[in-house]
């Protein structure tokens, strides 16, 4: 019981000067599923634990961690995550359109979508996401709330609503 409450002590002191410790929770994530929810942790400042498998539309829960003693605190939504190694960025939108309809038959709202695209770089997936509605139409019928598209240079393309801008890996935006 001590050593319990030492370590909880201890949790609170390094949560309080470093800020809270982002994880994931692996649940029902497939090892690359695993390292992906890892970029999306550090990215959203939240923790993602996987849902079991076989659960249709989403991938995870993003939460924000809480004091150590009291567990997870509040949940900022459900996550679902993809991954392309095609280099023709009209596959983004497929794979949101995709992931839009898989959660939808699962009665899933307000998704967060993250999409690792391997060689499709920011500038690139910038320009696709700009030339027309088809990505602010995803976003703004309920389902998918955001979509998130990891560059092949390091770089986070978001779309939430009609807004879209640049961040990097760590969630700073320009």
């Amino acid at each position: 019981m001590a050593q319990q409450v030492a370590v909880a002590v201890t949790e609170t002191i390094l949560a309080k000067a470093f800020g809270p410790n982002i994880e994931v929770r692996q649940g029902g994530l497939n090892a690359q599923e695993f390292a992906f929810a890892k970029e999306v942790s550090q990215f959203t400042h939240s923790t993602l634990v996987g849902t079991p498998k076989g659960q249709p539309g989403i991938d995870g829960i993003l939460s924000a961690p809480a004091g150590a003693l009291s567990g997870y605190g509040d949940v900022r939504g459900v996550a679902s995550l993809t991954e392309t190694s095609r280099d023709n960025a009209r596959v983004l939108l497929d794979l949101a359109g995709d992931k839009e309809t898989s959660a939808k038959n699962a009665g899933n709202k307000n998704v967060d979508l993250f999409i690792r695209a391997n060689k499709i770089d920011s500038k690139t997936a910038l320009e696709f996401v700009q030339r027309g509605p088809g990505f602010t139409n995803v976003t703004s019928r309920g389902t998918i709330r955001s979509i998130n598209i990891f560059t092949s240079d390091k770089k986070v393309v978001t779309i939430s609503g009609n807004a879209v801008k640049v961040c990097d890996t760590k969630g700073k935006c320009q």
